[in-house]
């Protein structure tokens, strides 16, 4: 669990398994990452799986507005 900034202790687990290892460019990255349903701190059945493919490394930093909203997006507060 992640915190950020608050520095308290999270409360909310999540099981997530990152599996089936590959080698791209000398680093070691997972071919996909699954969720579990879990009761308590008990893990169960996998709940979600997403396969990565196509894999590739940059060196140069994509340009913000790569990483901005698409046009008529909606951003909803939590």
């Amino acid at each position: 669990t992640v915190t950020y900034f608050s520095g308290e202790k999270g409360q909310d687990v999540h099981w997530i398994r990152y599996d089936d290892w590959q080698q791209i460019e000398g680093i070691s990255l997972p071919r996909s990452i699954t969720w579990h349903n879990y009761e308590g701190r008990t893990l169960k059945d996998a709940r979600n799986t997403l396969s990565f493919e196509k894999v590739t490394l940059a060196t140069k930093a994509k340009e913000d507005v790569f990483f901005a909203m698409p046009k008529g997006a909606v951003a909803i507060e939590k």
